[in-house]
């Protein structure tokens, strides 16, 4: 008898041991599921990220292709700049010296507009002459501007150059 009980209790503590394990078993299946899940939600995050990375370098690219753009644009208008700037100054020399023969011929026909007083009123060589000297004058003033064109043109040389130039503007 002693023996029946005694095997009874094993059995009954095995039976006991058996019930402990399938709770533990289903804990542990409830754990996986949730870690697959988060695992799940992980591999979306990463995606996600990821495209988030291959569109931050696109605009990256472009950014730049557009910094080289601009600064290419810039070099061809400071060059034309510089082209207009000895354009004006050999059209400026140009008048000038217009100037010079307009005076000279204009105090010649002062000498000979005595002998010819007839021809050409007094008031009309004032006339020229004031009109000269207000245009040297003002060809004077284009010189008075204070514009290095020879010196070389200042292209930002990477993005992060052009974000301070920005944030200088703005």
């Amino acid at each position: 008898m002693i023996e029946s009980s005694l095997g009874l209790i094993v059995e009954g503590l095995l039976s006991t041991l058996l019930v402990a394990t399938i709770f533990y078993c289903i804990s542990v299946n409830r754990k996986l599921e949730r870690l697959r899940d988060e695992q799940k939600g992980m591999h979306q995050f990463i995606r996600e990220l990821s495209l988030a990375t291959a569109k931050a370098d696109e605009a990256i690219q472009g950014l730049r292709a557009t910094v080289q753009d601009s600064g290419e644009e810039l070099a061809s208008q400071i060059d034309k700049g510089r082209n207009m700037n000895r354009l004006l100054k050999g059209e400026i020399e140009s008048a000038e010296q217009t100037i010079s023969k307009l005076v000279i011929m204009i105090g010649h026909g002062e000498t000979s507009q005595h002998a010819r007083s007839s021809t050409v009123p007094q008031n009309t060589n004032d006339k020229v002459v004031e009109a000269a000297s207000d245009l040297r004058n003002t060809m004077l003033g284009f010189e008075d501007l204070d514009l290095d064109l020879d010196a070389p043109p200042q292209v930002p040389q990477s993005t992060e150059d052009l974000m301070v130039d920005a944030k200088g503007i703005i």
